[in-house]
């Protein structure tokens, strides 16, 4: 993959790239951090596009087919698009001080993990940062959101990079923009 060639990423997200690519990808991914910014946008299009059944991108029936047929052709060929990579690991945790829920799901790449989290109890317009700390104590920042009126009443996911490799993965923590301690969860 080039310095910043983009167009694998949207595919790299749905999980459709061969072995070799993702490899690849995931070389790229842990030197660029504009790459992992644009790959967790596409990660979060990816769960509202998720919310669509697939039919609705169908533009009529598939040439020479009906539109049953296509619809059972695409569902065989694509696999779950919220499956977690081989090797993951799932926590889940309340803070007793804030009510807040947090399921954390660490993917590991190469050199690197992917953090996703779903969220409950987070306050609209809350602006928020998820942190990763390693098992040396360092502290690195996987992104940061604002949570939006849908995702206070139905939750929040958030995903983001960190070149930790998920063996060293100790602990993921979300704090309000102005240093508030909301929940963590530990790996």
């Amino acid at each position: 993959m080039s310095e910043h060639e983009r167009t694998q990423l949207g595919a790299y997200a749905l999980g459709a790239l061969e072995p070799h690519e993702a490899r690849e990808l995931d070389e790229h991914l842990a030197t660029c951090p504009e790459c992992r910014a644009e790959l967790a946008e596409l990660e979060e299009m990816k769960q509202f596009l998720g919310e669509v059944p697939p039919e609705a991108f169908l533009d009529g029936p598939p040439e020479d087919g009906d539109l049953l047929t296509g619809v059972l052709i695409g569902r065989q060929t694509v696999g779950e698009p919220d499956e977690p990579t081989a090797g993951y690991k799932q926590v889940t945790a309340t803070d007793s001080s804030t009510g807040t829920t947090m399921a954390t799901t660490v993917e590991p790449r190469t050199g690197w993990s992917w953090i996703q989290v779903q969220i409950t109890g987070l306050k609209a317009g809350a602006q928020c940062v998820m942190l990763v700390t390693d098992k040396t104590g360092k502290t690195w920042e996987a992104g940061s959101w604002v949570v939006s009126e849908k995702a206070a009443h139905d939750g929040s996911r958030f995903g983001g990079g960190v070149l930790v490799p998920i063996d060293q993965v100790k602990s993921v923590e979300i704090r309000t923009v102005q240093g508030q301690h909301v929940v963590t969860t530990t790996i």
